[in-house]
């Protein structure tokens, strides 16, 4: 998609981004990973032993989904946002085990 048609990739939302990375544009991905990490990192911190495991932890994660888009899947982002709350609540009981 034309970087004009669609504005600059920072101003498009995550789904926009998404859809894009899903039809080849690695530079949508790339916006994604730098607007999430931190997040993801914060979030792997509450699994792993040390910052380098959550950095890690992150990565293979955001590795992991970019695989998925690359082959047609990946976040269906109304399904995504919906079940957001459920991990949320999930989590730390899979943690305890």
């Amino acid at each position: 998609m034309p970087e004009k048609a669609q504005g600059t990739s920072t101003e498009r939302s995550d789904a926009e981004l998404v859809v894009c990375a899903r039809g080849g544009d690695d530079a949508s991905f790339v916006v994604l990973y730098e607007r999430h990490f931190a997040s993801a990192r914060r979030l792997a911190g509450l699994y792993a032993t040390s910052p380098a495991d959550a950095e890690d932890l992150a990565s293979e994660g955001f590795a992991q989904v970019l695989g998925a888009i690359r082959a047609g899947g990946g976040p269906q982002w109304r399904s995504t946002r919906r079940c957001s709350p459920s991990r949320t609540r999930c989590w730390p009981s899979w943690r305890r085990r």
